[in-house]
């Protein structure tokens, strides 16, 4: 194999792998944030789950609340649907 072949082949890998992570954590971080304001994020995963009804991520949260020595943690569950991402609550409602 040439150094062109191997180019494309690279570029390629490297196009399917950023292909298949398209969660926007924004969206995970301002409704952590919005229900948790006075919580600090340790760490936080996410990963896509089984995709039974569409493209679907959990995101999980590690943190403390200020003033607590515990960690908490929580887990988020989004779809997709068009180019939104929806929470569990909202896709609820599009499903009825």
């Amino acid at each position: 194999m040439n150094k062109k072949a191997i180019g494309i082949c690279v570029i390629g890998l490297l196009s399917l792998l950023t292909s298949c992570y398209s969660f926007d954590k924004e969206v995970a971080l301002k409704e952590f944030k919005e229900l948790k304001p006075n919580s600090q994020i340790i760490k936080m995963t996410d990963y896509e789950c089984d995709g039974t009804l569409g493209e679907c991520w959990y995101v999980e949260f590690k943190y403390k609340d200020k003033g607590s020595g515990t960690t908490n943690d929580t887990t988020f569950q989004y779809w997709k649907r068009g180019d939104k991402w929806l929470t569990i609550t909202e896709h609820r409602k599009l499903l009825r």
